[in-house]
């Protein structure tokens, strides 16, 4: 297995990106783990970043909701999506992560669900959930760009505190 799901690793994916590109600095845009990815970019490669978009970005410090802890247990994390559904996944959607279960159209249903029908991808997903968060305690502090916070007013998996949280230690 050569790649490397944990958040490190999808910020040195991210910069090798940028640079096999050719793009030298860059707007990042980052949601959940992907979040996370983007703020250590930016806290270790000020130069690389030009701002920073965090769209409820998973941090060290927030809570994690119950089907995260669930994902991070093993054996618990490779029962739950060993047995993972495309019914399963629709009611994942309706019931924990859209504020309005009548938002979840086929089209949210089916981009949820394609990737794991990808061999590969839910030992990915288990070991990017799996990353050591305390491995960032105090990343927010160090991120020195411009930076905007979105967070859903109805988000259920990581309250809307913790992104208030978060702008009051990212400067900028």
């Amino acid at each position: 297995w050569p790649f490397d799901y944990s958040v490190e690793g999808e910020a040195r994916g991210l910069l090798d990106f940028l640079g096999a590109r050719g793009i030298p600095r860059a707007v990042l845009v980052g949601n959940s783990l992907g979040g996370a990815a983007a703020m250590l970019v930016a806290a270790k490669h000020p130069g690389r970043v030009s701002a920073l978009v965090l769209v409820d970005p998973a941090t060290s410090a927030a809570p994690m909701a119950w089907p995260i802890r669930l994902m991070r247990t093993p054996p618990l994390g490779e029962l739950a999506l060993a047995l993972a559904t495309r019914t399963l996944v629709a009611y994942g959607l309706r019931h924990w992560l859209f504020a309005g279960a009548s938002r979840v159209t086929d089209l949210a249903i089916a981009d949820a669900w394609f990737p794991l029908t990808i061999p590969g991808t839910r030992r990915a997903a288990l070991l990017a959930i799996r990353s050591n968060p305390r491995r960032y305690l105090g990343l927010e502090d160090r991120i020195r760009v411009p930076t905007l916070i979105v967070w859903g007013r109805n988000d259920r998996l990581i309250p809307v505190a913790q992104g208030e949280r978060l702008a009051t230690r990212i400067a900028g």
